[in-house]
């Protein structure tokens, strides 16, 4: 607010305290200006200061739901932070799942039935034929077929027979969460 122009004054009388007149000419004599100057312009700051505290309450609240909003988001990032980790994890142990099936597969379990060179368990559960020959492997997988005679290593062959069902239990829950 500017006052300073003489055309658009006018003329306020109040009775007023003694010790708020008296205030009013210290802060005249110490500012070196007349008393009229001195109301003006404490008047003019007091209403600035009554329209910046509406001003300021405003911001404050602006800030309380800026503050809360703020929680609200660092909360989600903490969920989504744990929801990386778990899903992390779950990678983790899948890819170390893979790895053993894929160790498992690469494992010599036996010996081809026909040419008796060592067979892998891709050769026995992919192929399903020998990889030097190619004659056909599934009469190993026969229960039927007793396993002194069969060349295949019981140990190696329940080993990967293991790791194919872990394999196939993940993908299962895989599938279920989805």
């Amino acid at each position: 607010m500017d006052c300073g122009r003489l055309g658009d004054m006018a003329t306020l009388y109040a009775h007023i305290p003694d010790s708020l007149h008296a205030a009013l000419n210290s802060y005249a004599k110490d500012r070196r200006v007349k008393l009229t100057a001195a109301t003006v312009e404490l008047l003019e700051t007091g209403l600035d200061a009554v329209a910046n505290a509406t001003t300021r309450v405003a911001l404050e609240e602006r800030v309380a739901v800026a503050t809360e909003q703020a929680a609200e988001a660092r909360a989600l990032a903490e969920q989504a932070e744990k929801a990386r980790a778990a899903l992390e994890a779950t990678l983790n142990g899948q890819t170390e799942a893979y790895a053993l099936v894929g160790g498992r597969l690469n494992q010599p379990i036996g010996r081809c039935p026909s040419c008796r060179h060592p067979i892998s368990g891709r050769d026995l559960v992919v192929r399903n034929a020998c990889g030097s020959c190619s004659a056909p492997l599934s009469a190993l997988l026969d229960p039927r077929t007793p396993a002194a005679g069969s060349g295949l290593n019981t140990t190696e062959y329940l080993l990967l027979i293991g790791a194919l069902g872990l394999l196939v239990g993940m993908a299962m829950a895989q599938s279920k969460k989805s």
